[in-house]
């Protein structure tokens, strides 16, 4: 497909789930790909935003809250169900479940290790035993910035098999951007002038790419979870407490395993 026509199939698919279902709802986290998202939902209906943050280190939302603001957007967070721990690459990620109807969307936080003098949170009491809880879902579709083009760090490629995948009894998903790449959401991005968040993204040599530092990336929490790593030693200094040695508790969390959705299977 060339980049008009994914650009042409987005909006059809996006016309598609407006009619199909009887009300709506987007996913946003306002990177790259979400803005695209919310920019192409636009010009069809206004519709609200399921936008997902952290209640520490508000400065990496700066970016998000300026759109929020310009673009008068109606949006809405809400605690996850439950949580649980990923780890790869030497990184100790912390998983929400956020409710969708009657399923839910795995949502990871990204963990930043602290640099000297910084405030930083515990990754163990602050995000992992944070506050849970249930949430009145009103809307019966979900429009998702998801490409089948996604790597994630951790689980790896990410295919999805449909434009529109049907979940019976909860919320459906619509994936305007599944045939898109990194390279279209940029062209999308600088052809249409949306704003980009320059302490997130960079240009380097002509092309845009994620900063190497984390500190204002939204998907990263400054936080330690030395005691919650399985590579750990059994007992590790705690930053909290003046580098007292405490126990690693890896083997009490709750683990997350690779969740395989349906949507995901069998990708054409």
């Amino acid at each position: 497909m060339t980049y008009a026509d994914k650009l042409d199939h987005a909006h059809g698919v996006i016309m598609d789930g407006l009619a199909a279902y009887g009300s709506h709802v987007v996913a946003s986290s306002f990177g790259k790909d979400s803005m695209v998202l919310v920019d192409l939902v636009r010009q069809h209906a206004d519709l609200p935003v399921v936008f997902h943050r952290e209640p520490f280190q508000p400065r990496k939302y700066e970016f998000a809250e300026g759109v929020i603001r310009d673009w008068s957007l109606r949006v809405h967070d809400f605690p996850p169900t439950s949580t649980a721990c990923q780890e790869g690459n030497g990184e100790v990620e912390i998983v929400g479940y956020y409710q969708v109807g009657a399923a839910y969307n795995m949502l990871p936080t990204g963990i930043r290790a602290p640099k000297d003098g910084e405030d930083f949170v515990c990754g163990l009491r602050d995000i992992y035993q944070r506050p849970t809880g249930a949430f009145n879902w009103p809307w019966e579709a979900l429009f998702h910035g998801h490409k089948a083009s996604d790597h994630d760090p951790v689980w790896g490629d990410i295919p999805i098999n449909a434009d529109i995948h049907q979940n019976v009894g909860s919320a459906s998903y619509v994936f305007p951007l599944r045939h898109w790449t990194d390279g279209d959401i940029w062209r999308y991005t600088e052809e249409n002038g949306l704003p980009v968040h320059d302490t997130r993204y960079e240009k380097v040599d002509g092309r845009w790419q994620e900063r190497e530092d984390k500190a204002l990336n939204q998907d990263y929490v400054t936080a330690c979870t030395a005691c919650m790593s399985r590579t750990a030693p059994a007992s590790v200094p705690c930053p909290k407490l003046g580098g007292k040695m405490v126990s690693n508790v890896a083997g009490q969390l709750r683990w997350a395993d690779k969740v395989i959705l349906p949507y995901m299977q069998m990708a054409a």
